[in-house]
């Protein structure tokens, strides 16, 4: 991930705008509410603040500990970079927790293994207006339907709907 930067104001952090040099980045991202000034040490910063005077400061690093990672966010991000530095944190770990990053609210995907041990993925919509879900890493049979489902299939998600795909 290239580095993008957080800008600031000397008194005011929640006018505080940010560019960002990667290319999937917005340029209107923000720094909001406090803008902590860290020097790093055994950390990694991943951002800093695009200020004339903090520039030098971090907005946020990550730092290795034992078998496990720190990530210390020093200023609120607008949603645009929170999620950004978010979905890159948690990629980077060696068994990652976001098994879906290309999935954004209001579509929620949740996965379990049944008492049949099963592979089950929920789908879920948290909108009043419907959505569409790819079935990635396996086919299976839609629960509620009776429905199979391939690979690579198109769901449908009804508004504050739910589909449930157990793994064949």
């Amino acid at each position: 991930m290239t580095h993008p930067s957080c800008s600031g104001h000397e008194n005011a952090a929640s006018d505080a705008g940010s560019s960002c040099s990667d290319e999937s980045c917005t340029n209107s991202s923000k720094c909001l509410h406090w803008m902590d000034l860290v020097t790093c040490d055994t950390a990694t910063p991943l951002f800093f603040y695009d200020h004339p005077v903090w520039k030098k400061y971090a907005a946020a690093t990550v730092n290795q500990f034992g078998k496990g990672s720190a990530l210390y966010l020093s200023s609120m991000f607008d949603s645009a970079l929170l999620e950004k530095v978010l979905v890159h944190y948690f990629a980077s770990l060696p068994e990652t927790l976001l098994a879906h990053p290309e999935c954004h609210f209001p579509l929620i995907i949740r996965e379990g293994v049944n008492d049949f041990g099963k592979r089950v993925r929920f789908y879920f919509n948290y909108s009043g207006e419907k959505q569409t879900a790819i079935c990635k890493g396996f086919s299976g049979t839609e629960l509620l339907s009776g429905r199979k489902i391939v690979e690579q299939a198109t769901l449908p998600l009804e508004p504050w709907g739910v589909v449930i795909v157990e793994e064949n």
